[in-house]
């Protein structure tokens, strides 16, 4: 029995310092705490334990922190909150109290005085005096935004910014984020909205001469951008150059300009099919192609199904010159100026020419100049059994164009010749239908003779 009044008067030793320092507003941590109220439009509203020197910032992301967060991830401080329950579920679809938070005008009554802080300035200026350090008592209220103004256009921070009376241009765009390079700020646009008829009317500002024009609630500024700020051309180089890559050039530039600044092309570049294009034509979409591509192949005109074919064959956005007589002549012939997007491919020589299809043995066959196309379909082991008798393509490396083979057909190194099988398809009953209607035809005719005798 002794002993256990022993052990109990040893406990109550030990908690008689806790409490003391419970009283005094020491936590655990070692650290002094304060208390403050904060209240109006909060997620949170209530009697919060702040850390001696914690700052205005901080009390507000307290009250403003989701329930949901708090239970998955509570904070690792001692919390001994009394907030007010909510009595409406959080809307976590949309986060009202930022949107319409009158971050601009808190109020902070402290000993029967009141001060307002602009805690906007804090966050995108880092004024430091709009954040001031809390003391124990503090009430903090919150406001709900009443007039907006919009800032948009070439600013760090495009949007709504809450309205205060006296506010200026230059004082909203660096609310904003300021300027970023390239703002146009000798034209800047300032949309006056007119309460009484609901319109709006419109100035252009220089900033550069007067920023401290006064706006109202619900103006509009817009920071333009100037195009020719840093504006650039380029165009890229690819394949058999002896140096690759994006260059610069000015106005008035030519292919044979650029081509001298990579250095030139190798010896084993195909000269003949290279391919020369512009890159912002080539994305531009074609809403015909789309629309026709999007049918059924057994609802299309003849002339539908010969513009998919081509679209399909040839390359979008490609310039029609000729890329080895610029080579050869030292641009003096065919040479080109520049646009802005320009891709200049330059694929390896290959000379060979590719043969497909039904031959007895389709690949590759060395070039020959001046051969015409028996001579490849030879190399590739003569026609296979099941060929279609009438019928054969030369498709063309440099333009992608589909041509029937004949005796004046030109053939280059790069090129595809290909054989079609057959495809079943007999003229007998064509021939034989032909035949009875001759026939028929005939013998209308000949009944009509004998009528008329």
């Amino acid at each position: 029995m002794k002993i256990k009044s022993i052990i109990i008067l040893l406990i109550l030793l030990m908690t008689l310092p806790l409490a003391a320092l419970e009283r005094a507003g020491i936590e655990m941590t070692g650290m002094p705490m304060i208390n403050v109220n904060i209240s109006g439009f909060v997620r949170n509203p209530g009697s919060y334990r702040m850390m001696m020197g914690d700052n205005l910032i901080t009390a507000l992301e307290r009250a403003d922190l989701d329930e949901l967060i708090l239970l998955e991830k509570p904070i690792p401080l001692p919390v001994t909150d009394k907030a007010i329950p909510l009595l409406r579920p959080v809307d976590i679809t949309k986060d009202k109290y930022k949107d319409y938070q009158s971050l601009r005008m808190v109020r902070i009554t402290r000993d029967g005085a009141e001060e307002y802080y602009d805690l906007l300035k804090y966050l995108r200026l880092g004024d430091a005096s709009q954040n001031p350090v809390l003391r124990d008592g503090d009430n903090i209220f919150v406001d709900v935004c009443k007039d907006f103004v919009s800032v948009w256009g070439s600013v760090g921070h495009p949007g709504y910014i809450e309205y205060q009376e006296g506010d200026s241009i230059a004082d909203l765009i660096a609310l904003a984020g300021g300027s970023l390079p390239g703002a146009e700020l000798n034209a800047i646009q300032h949309s006056i909205y007119q309460a009484d008829t609901k319109r709006y009317e419109f100035q252009s500002i220089d900033l550069t001469g007067n920023g401290s024009n006064i706006i109202s609630a619900g103006d509009r500024i817009m920071v333009p951008y100037d195009t020719a700020y840093q504006s650039r051309k380029g165009v890229t180089l690819s394949g058999r150059f002896v140096h690759q890559g994006e260059y610069l050039f000015s106005d008035g530039d030519t292919i044979w300009d650029v081509i001298q600044k990579s250095g030139g092309v190798l010896d084993d570049a195909d000269l003949h099919n290279a391919v020369v294009m512009n890159k912002h034509f080539f994305s531009e979409p074609d809403y015909e192609f789309e629309r026709i591509i999007q049918l059924n192949p057994i609802h299309l005109t003849p002339l539908e199904y010969s513009y998919l074919r081509v679209k399909l064959r040839q390359i979008r956005g490609r310039y029609s010159i000729d890329f080895a007589k610029i080579i050869e002549t030292e641009g003096e012939e065919g040479d080109m100026t520049l646009s802005d997007g320009d891709h200049i491919y330059l694929p390896l020589k290959t000379d060979k020419v590719y043969v497909s299809g039904q031959v007895n043995k389709p690949g590759f066959v060395d070039y020959k100049e001046g051969e015409d196309w028996k001579y490849y379909i030879a190399a590739a082991g003569g026609f296979a059994k099941n060929r279609k008798v009438i019928g054969g393509n030369l498709i063309q490396a440099s333009t992608g164009n589909w041509v029937k083979l004949n005796k004046k057909t030109e053939i280059q190194a790069g090129d595809s010749i290909f054989i079609p099988e057959k495809t079943g398809y007999s003229f007998w009953p064509e021939v034989r239908d032909t035949i009875a209607v001759m026939a028929s035809a005939v013998s209308i005719v000949l009944g009509i003779h004998n009528l008329t005798k």
